[in-house]
């Protein structure tokens, strides 16, 4: 087709359409040259559309020279190219010269042009469909042969469009005119004359105010494009000089001063000529001479030719004052070093913020040491006469004494015991939030460990007929990992103490996991839990119970007491060991405590049982199916047969099948004792483990002992007393595995003579606690008194004791002080030295050793502590 309209006969020479091709070429030039310079904003854009502006006069102009209908519809499709094209491209590039581009989505940008392509597709098809023109046809106009249309209603749909086009941009030109400072305003008005010329020739032409046939909108695009082009880059924003230095370069608050190659002042704005102190008639003079006020900026820019950071002080109007100073290199057109550009930032604010900040934390860590020791002189004032009151309470209530006599006296000792447990909760606390306390790792067996919390709290449960349980998985029993054992066990001792606190029926099971973990093969995640069938904590008191001095309510408080300290400590402890406490409860339900650690694995993988046990049998009776669930899998893990019963009868009827027997006191109907007694008079006499409560009377284990091969243990049993059940069964009976009572202690070592100790004290009353004690434990000691260091000192060299007990704080010579005397003056064997203290073991860190000190013993004591130090070193000194 495009051959056939070329051929002679279907154009011919009109010199209407010469100004048509010769504003085409216009246009494709400025298309050219705006494209070679498009970094400048909207540039792009406004290429873009010369290009669609020269397609319109291109065509339109081969359109007028047609002779015959089907040439003019060929030029008249590809104008439809150009002239659909138009409006949305000169709205993106109103979007893109006022920055607005970017609020816009790319689906919200494809909608713009959903119109023009269906325009484009349309005038594509203009002979097959009425959608733009109803009727087209070729008529002698009064110059050229025109083309007559009666408009479609597509034609009015697209001519709605451009107008909307139009009048968005003329709108955002409007609203950024309007934003702009005076200054630019001049570019924004050419940019509008500019995009209203179209708008206004296509009204005159819709009018009729122009000859028939002739349409204006190519000569319109073209004026519009040069006001545009001149706005764009002729008014240009940086090339109005005096712009930049009335905006950009004087009222900026920092300095500027520009140097030049000889170090002179070339420029510099207001800022810096208020700061320097000089006048606009001084610059160009060498910067040296017109700093002088200002010494270190001058040597700064006498000695520094690179860039330079730094922040300088300055004293003006009789105040110090601070600058971040910036020197910048500063390069000519051709890149080579023409100067320096040096910024001054006051910071003078933020210099003050800063020594605000300093001097507020120095007050800070001050008030804090002031803490710190105002704390620990408290913590010895207030125990130093705890000691009296716990240590003579605890003697008074083993004398002869009335029912209400002994219930008093049992009162002022648990009250004396709880005032002593809550200033070590306040001063671990402080210690906490001072910083001061720091984490040890030792090796540590996890079962051992657990055994000894459990040991703390068996006593408690037991008076409140709580059942206590402990499971640990075989592979944990036979671990040995690192960590700090003193925090663990503290935080382990308040999870299971609230648990005894707020349970009144049921069960408290600690239980010992492991959880999988990827990062480090050397290391094991473990998962400790504290659970309780307690009265449970609501969900909107699951946080308030995690601050200090806070429990559920206060009705709570009230009815339970504590402090509400030991879920904030333990809590603060586990934030030093990277981990926190979690909490599944509901009231009525119990609670679940529980927190994870990642701990490094020393040796793991060892047996827990000896091979020789494999395949023995035992038999479980107890009417609590968790404990029998526990049991069972403790020994099943060494190949051990088990069977779990919860009667007598059951327990009667089947013990001849198994090895060893394993029976809990408190059953239903037949207590533990008479189903052995039963079992033993019937059968052959089988190794039986007893299980008893902590609160039993003393005489049942007596009892239990005297039944055969019986050993009596407490709840919950622990892994060496099953391994004794099933090795050494010929020796059960005589063997007892409760904790010996007082009297039972490892004995004192004889010594030919009398003991001689010396009790350096200055209190009276913990003098006379100390002799008291000692009394009883040695009644033939000799006991000598010394009421200070320099007295223990002189007694120790003539009397050569075999013992000292040194408190540490003493007027004239403190115990440390005494005690490395003691050890310089020291001739032939070495004698035990044991402080008797007041301060806490963290806060004697180091200084046992350093001054010679063998052992302490912490303030309050009991009698049983004192007999424990006397055998362990007496008999130490002897050996």
């Amino acid at each position: 087709m495009s051959h056939d309209v070329m051929q002679n006969g279907n154009l011919f020479f009109n010199s209407f359409a010469l100004p048509l091709f010769a504003n085409s070429l216009f246009l494709g030039l400025l298309a050219y040259h705006a494209w070679s310079r498009r970094k400048h904003s909207g540039a792009d854009y406004f290429s873009l559309l010369l290009v669609c502006s020269l397609v319109y006069s291109l065509f339109y102009g081969l359109e007028i020279s047609s002779l015959n209908l089907t040439t003019a519809l060929f030029f008249i499709r590809i104008e439809y190219l150009g002239i659909a094209f138009i409006p949305p491209v000169f709205l993106l590039f109103a979007l893109s010269y006022t920055t607005s581009l970017k609020k816009f989505s790319a689906p919200l940008l494809t909608a713009i042009f959903l119109i023009p392509f269906i325009t484009v597709a349309l005038g594509m098809t203009i002979d097959r469909h009425t959608f733009i023109h109803e009727e087209i046809r070729l008529v002698d106009g009064e110059l050229f042969p025109v083309v007559a249309i009666k408009p479609g209603i597509w034609y009015w749909v697209s001519l709605a469009y451009n107008n909307f086009c139009i009048f968005f941009s003329n709108l955002l030109f409007y609203r950024h005119w309007k934003r702009s400072e005076s200054i630019y305003r001049k570019q924004l008005v050419i940019l509008v004359t500019g995009v209203m010329v179209p708008w206004i020739s296509d009204i005159i032409y819709n009018a009729g105010f122009v000859p028939w046939g002739i349409d204006p909108a190519p000569f319109a695009l073209s004026f519009s494009a040069v006001m545009i082009y001149i706005g764009l880059f002729y008014y240009k924003f940086f090339d109005l000089a005096p712009a930049v230095r009335e905006i950009v370069y004087e009222k900026i608050p920092d300095a500027v001063l520009v140097i030049d190659k000889k170090n002179r002042i070339a420029d510099c704005n207001t800022a810096a000529l208020n700061i320097l102190e000089i006048s606009r008639n001084e610059i160009g003079s060498p910067a040296h001479q017109l700093l002088d006020a200002w010494p270190e900026l001058k040597q700064l820019i006498g000695e520094t030719g690179e860039i330079a950071q730094t922040d300088l002080k300055k004293q003006r109007h009789g105040k110090e004052e601070w600058f971040d100073i910036d020197i910048l290199e500063l390069p000519d057109r051709s890149g080579a070093a023409a100067g320096r550009i040096i910024v001054l930032h006051d910071i003078t604010r933020r210099k003050q913020i800063e020594e605000d900040l300093i001097a507020t934390r120095q007050r800070a860590e001050t008030a804090n040491r002031a803490k710190s020791n105002f704390l620990a002189n408290m913590s010895h004032e207030i125990r130093t006469p705890l000691n009296g009151l716990i240590g003579f309470s605890s003697l008074l209530m083993k004398t002869t004494l009335d029912e209400v006599q002994f219930n008093y006296i049992t009162i002022v000792n648990s009250s004396a015991i709880q005032l002593l447990g809550l200033i070590n909760d306040i001063l671990d606390l402080s210690e906490i939030e001072a910083g001061k306390q720091v984490l040890s790792e030792e090796n540590v067996s996890l079962e051992e460990l657990a055994e000894q919390v459990i040991d703390m709290i068996t006593y408690s449960a037991h008076s409140k007929n709580l059942g206590i349980l402990l499971d640990i998985p075989a592979e944990l029993r036979a671990a040995t990992l690192r960590a700090d054992p003193v925090r663990l066990k503290q935080i382990l001792i308040n999870l299971l103490g609230n648990a005894v606190k707020f349970t009144f029926e049921g069960h408290i099971e600690l239980r010992i996991a492991t959880a999988p973990t990827v990062q480090n093969p050397s290391e094991m995640n473990i998962v400790f839990s504290v659970k309780d069938t307690g009265i449970g904590i609501s969900p909107e008191n699951r946080i308030r119970i995690f601050e200090a001095f806070s429990q559920e309510d206060m009705s709570t408080t009230r009815k339970y007491g504590g402090t509400g300290l030991g879920l904030t400590i333990s809590n603060k402890l586990l934030q030093m060991m990277g981990s926190s406490l979690q909490l599944e409860s509901a009231p009525g339900d119990g609670s679940r405590f529980f927190f994870s650690l990642s701990l490094p694995v020393v040796e793991t993988g060892k047996n827990i049982f000896p091979e020789t046990v494999s395949g023995k049998k035992v038999l479980i009776v107890d009417d609590d199916i968790r404990n029998r669930e526990l049991l069972a899998r403790t020994l099943e893990s060494a190949s051990i047969v088990c069977e779990s019963v919860s009667g007598d009868h059951d327990a009667l009827e089947k013990a001849g099948f198994f090895d060893a027997l394993i029976i809990d006191y408190h059953l239903a109907d037949m207590n533990g004792i008479e189903i052995s007694e039963k079992i033993r008079r019937s059968q052959t006499t089988k190794p039986v483990l007893l299980m008893f409560h902590a609160t039993d009377d003393p005489a049942l284990f007596s009892a239990a002992r005297q039944s055969g091969k019986c050993t009596a243990v407490i709840k919950p049993v622990k892994r060496h007393q099953l391994l004794g059940l099933l090795t050494d069964p010929e020796n059960t009976g005589s063997r007892n595995t409760l904790p010996p009572p007082e009297g039972m202690l490892k004995e004192i070592p004889e010594k030919y003579g009398t003991y001689s100790i010396l009790i350096a004290e200055d209190n009276t009353t913990n003098m006379l606690l100390a002799k008291t004690v000692l009394g009883k434990i040695l009644p033939e000691a000799r006991i000598l008194e010394a009421g200070n260091g320099k007295e223990a000192v002189a007694m120790f060299a003539d009397h050569h004791p075999d013992l000292v007990f040194m408190d540490i704080h003493m007027p004239e010579m403190n115990g440390l002080e005494a005690s490395a005397a003691i050890r310089r003056a020291e001739k032939g064997s070495r004698c035990p030295i044991i402080a008797m203290t007041a301060d806490s073991l963290r806060e004697l860190d180091g200084k046992l050793d350093t001054f010679g000190i063998d052992d302490a013993i912490i303030k309050p004591y009991t009698p049983d502590t004192v007999r424990k130090a006397l055998s362990t070193w007496l008999q130490a000194k002897q050996e």
